[in-house]
C-alpha cells in the first residue's frame, strides 16, 4: 500500500504547481462497488488524490481488495472534463488496475463515461472501451439524486443497472466537517445488499 500511495504523489507532481490539489485518505468496513463486494466484506484502505483546473481534472485512487486470490490492491486512473455549473456535462475515461503477482495488464479494466447533471440530479454512462471484441464491452449505468449541497448531512440515492440489465439501488448518509474529517454509511443492492461504513480524511 505504501508503493500505491507514492506512486498517487508522484502522479500530482506534474499538475501541482499549475492546479488546485485534494484528495483524501480512510477506510472503510467494507468496499462495495456497482452492487458488489470488492474486499469480501472486509475492511479496506482507501485513499485518492485530485488535480483539477479549469474544469479539466485528472484523479489516482486506490483501495485495497480481496479477492480471493493474489491481487492485493486495485489502483484507478481516470482523466476527464466537466462543462458548466449547477447544469452541465461530464465525460471522461477511467483505467481500473490491480496489483498482484498473477494480475497482468490485459486483465485491468478501461471505460469512457459520460454524465449529464442539473442541481441535485445526475444520470451517468460508462462503457467498456479498447477490448478485442467490440460486442463483449460491458456497460452500467446510474442515476440518482445528491441533496448534500441542500442539507447539512451528505445524502444521495441512486439506481444503478448493469450488463445484465439487473437493476440495483443505493443509498448514501454521511457528515463532512470543517476539519476535513468525514465519516459515511451506503448501501448498495444487485444480487444482495452489501452495507459498509467509513471514515475519512479530506484534504
Amino acid at each position: 500500500m505504501k508503493k500505491v500511495l507514492l506512486m498517487m504523489a508522484l502522479l500530482s507532481l506534474p499538475l501541482s504547481a499549475a492546479a488546485e490539489i485534494s484528495g483524501s485518505i480512510g477506510a472503510v468496513s467494507n468496499y462495495v462497488w456497482r452492487g458488489t463486494t470488492q474486499s469480501d466484506r472486509s475492511p479496506a484502505i482507501q485513499a485518492s488524490i485530485t488535480a483539477s483546473v479549469n474544469g479539466l481534472y485528472a484523479t489516482a485512487w486506490a483501495s485495497q481488495v480481496d479477492f480471493g486470490d493474489d491481487t492485493s490492491a486495485e489502483v484507478d486512473y481516470q482523466v476527464g472534463y466537466k462543462f458548466g455549473g449547477s447544469t452541465g456535462i461530464d465525460v471522461g475515461v477511467l483505467a481500473y488496475t490491480y496489483v498482484g503477482d498473477e494480475v497482468e495488464f490485459q486483465d485491468d479494466v478501461k471505460e469512457a463515461y459520460i454524465s449529464a447533471f442539473t442541481g441535485p440530479f445526475f444520470v451517468t454512462a460508462y462503457r467498456e472501451v479498447l477490448v478485442e471484441d467490440d460486442e463483449s464491452a460491458s456497460n452500467f449505468f446510474e442515476g440518482g439524486v445528491d441533496v448534500s449541497k441542500y442539507l447539512p448531512v451528505d445524502a444521495s440515492i441512486l439506481a444503478i443497472m448493469d450488463d445484465d440489465n439487473e437493476v440495483g439501488y443505493g443509498a448514501s448518509l454521511g457528515k463532512t466537517w470543517d476539519n476535513g474529517f468525514q465519516v459515511q454509511y451506503t448501501y448498495h443492492s444487485i444480487d444482495e445488499a452489501e452495507h459498509s461504513f467509513g471514515l475519512f480524511y479530506n484534504f
